[in-house]
């Protein structure tokens, strides 16, 4: 025998079928119950501590057991054998009971789990509690019992199965066990008058349709152990203000919070790496967004139709199409290092956006992604950009540049600046016949030009994508401690500044890029030492003078190119350089060199046609001789 303690006072009425188990005696509250069955349910044997309950006249006692009692053959009540009466069983024991007379004061469990669908339409209960000796439940459990307000399941429950609570519309609150392994499909649908929950950190998962349709339902708080929000798990929570999403979620899955309209801001965590379609669409009381960079790929329309969303910030992952598309009153756009695509007419009509910085690691912008920006003045598009599709930037009427950075012309399709206006295309100087000449560039040959020096005194973007900068002053040259170097990833520097200062950029790791503007005319001695992220260096014809350790230890340094004006570079200017793979002096005689400039590395350097000889044998170069080759 196994014995469930398992007895719950319940105001419950009865069902409107065939009456089981009646007895003319009145059996004590908590009588010991034990029943056998003669079919293999999985509780052939169960004793059950029960109350008893009677009908209105007080003159029976009905003895109720699981939804598999057409199995029991027999029952014991306190020692006394009673065989199984000759009635017809149903299913679903008291589903759909309506209003009939007889109340009763016990639930019963096969081997610890409540049975399918056992209480699903008791319009008269209004409160449940399940005792400790449950482990699980059963479809359905509480579906359809409009009049039920709370409920309370036991940290031993470890299961349930779908819809448990689903259109229970007087719900207003519910303690899950601490120990739940998932939050079924469908648990919670229609519950319209569920105000809160928290979900447990044992759930793994959030299953579809959960809290579909709890449109009362204003904070959500997930636990530490939920992965993944499942499809329409959140969808048209219409009152949600409060959304706490758990630190190990992967994925949100399509629609999962689909017209959510008064949630006002989200934070994603860094372990999300997911966002299916629709997940926020329709969220029109969206204001912001931050999306991490453990983000690998958000899905189309994700944040369709978020017309009060004002600020986006979006570090990594690719970005589907249509997914802020119809933001109309989004001003401020952040993308990071991270982002790699920008789909069909993801940030269509976002009529608030006035400039845009598309990062260098982003390689393809594909068609209307832009379109109909009718405020957008400014838009730079980063170097790794190859592909820009059909009417990228249709109707962006406000226009005043584009910045193209890319060396390589990107291909494009049909017409990226229909009826956009006749700004000037700014792009690298050494590319703009290229762009030019180039299959759909052509269209607008006449207005692409070189990309004008900055007029600022330095603009500096960080890793992160935020950027800073500085007016021309009093001084024209960069000192060390002006710029923050911390994450800072690439610097222009302006037209104003002629001389990068003692160590200006000293240790900077994380610098991969820097411009230099042809009115530089020293760089100081440490200026870039120790930037190891840097990859390429081009140093104007204006500069004169290179100083010591000026770029000692820019072991990522891959090329180099110095300017036809430079007469003197000093000791172990480029000293431990060891990824160089060519130097290039445009010098016609060479400049007076100091000791080790060139030491740890070994790569070719490229000099005049007419200056081989004279750099081979020169004081300092001649170190180098079998390097020294013939510019090509």
């Amino acid at each position: 025998m196994k014995e469930c303690k398992y007895y719950k006072e319940q105001k419950i009425i009865s069902y409107d079928g065939g009456i089981t188990w009646v007895y003319t005696d009145v059996y004590r509250k908590g009588a010991l119950i034990e029943y056998t069955s003669s079919c293999d349910i999985g509780c052939e044997s169960v004793t059950v501590n029960a109350t008893y309950y009677t009908n209105t006249d007080n003159q029976t006692t009905q003895i109720i057991n699981c939804s598999y009692y057409d199995c029991v053959n027999s029952m014991v009540i306190d020692g006394i054998v009673h065989q199984r009466p000759s009635v017809t069983a149903y299913p679903y024991h008291f589903r759909n009971a309506g209003n009939h007379d007889v109340i009763f004061d016990v639930m019963c469990a096969c081997n610890g789990n409540l049975c399918e669908g056992l209480f699903s339409g008791l319009t008269s209960l209004t409160s449940a509690e399940i005792d400790n000796c449950i482990t699980g439940v059963g479809v359905g459990l509480f579906k359809g019992s409009t009049n039920l307000s709370y409920a309370v399941l036991p940290n031993t429950l470890i299961y349930t199965g779908a819809d448990l609570f689903s259109g229970c519309t007087s719900l207003t609150g519910v303690t899950l066990s601490s120990n739940m392994i998932f939050i079924p499909s469908r648990m919670f649908k229609d519950c319209a008058s569920l105000r809160s929950i928290t979900i447990p950190d044992s759930a793994e998962s959030i299953d579809g349709e959960a809290f579909y349709n709890c449109t009362s339902l204003a904070s959500v708080t997930m636990g530490s152990g939920v992965t993944t929000i499942s499809y329409d798990a959140f969808r048209n929570c219409s009152g949600m203000t409060s959304l706490t999403i758990g630190s190990s979620v992967k994925t949100i899955s399509l629609r999962a919070f689909q017209n959510c309209n008064h949630l006002t801001s989200l934070v994603l965590p860094n372990s999300v790496e997911t966002i299916d379609s629709y997940a926020f669409y329709d969220c029109s009381g969206l204001t912001s967004v931050t999306i991490p960079d453990s983000v690998t790929s958000i899905g189309g329309w994700v944040f369709y139709g978020c017309n009060r969303l004002t600020t986006a910030d979006i570090q990594s992952g690719s970005i589907g199409d249509s997914a802020f598309a119809d933001c109309a009153s989004l001003t401020s756009l952040t993308m990071g290092s991270g982002v790699t695509s920008i789909g069909f007419t993801t940030f269509q009509n976002c009529s608030g956006l006035t400039s845009v910085t598309i990062p260098d690691s982003v390689t393809s912008i594909d068609g209307g992604a832009f379109g109909q920006c009718s405020g957008l003045t400014n838009v730079t598009i980063g170097s790794g950009v190859t592909s820009i599709g059909n009417y990228a930037f249709n109707w962006c009427t406000s226009l005043t540049s584009v910045t193209v950075n890319a060396i390589t012309p990107p291909t494009v399709g049909n017409s990226i600046f229909y009826q956009s206006g006749s700004f000037p295309i700014y792009v690298p100087c050494n590319s703009v016949s290229a762009y030019q000449s180039a299959s759909g560039w052509s269209d607008y040959a006449s207005r692409i030009t070189c990309i004008q020096p900055i007029t600022r005194k330095w603009f500096a973007t960080y890793t992160g994508g935020t950027t800073s900068s500085a007016e021309c002053g009093s001084t024209s040259a960069i000192n060390q401690n002006e710029i923050t170097l911390t994450d800072l990833a690439s610097v222009e520097i302006g037209n104003c500044v002629t001389n990068i200062g003692y160590r200006a950029f000293y240790q900077c790791s994380s610098l991969t890029s820097v411009t230099i503007p042809d009115s530089v005319t020293r760089i100081s001695d440490g200026a870039f030492r120790s930037c190891s992220g840097l990859t390429s260096v081009t140093i104007p014809d204006s500069v004169t003078s290179i100083g010591e350790w000026a770029f000692y230890g820019c072991s990522s340094l891959t090329t180099c190119t110095i300017g036809s004006g430079v007469t003197s570079i000093d000791y172990v200017a480029f000293y431990n350089c060891s990824g160089l793979t060519s130097i290039t002096v445009n010098a016609t005689t060479p400049p007076s060199l100091g000791s080790f400039v060139f030491d740890g590395s070994t790569c070719p350097i490229y000099v005049p046609s007419g200056s081989v000889s004279t750099y081979q044998s020169a004081s300092g170069w001649s170190t180098y001789a079998s390097r020294i080759q013939a510019i090509i």
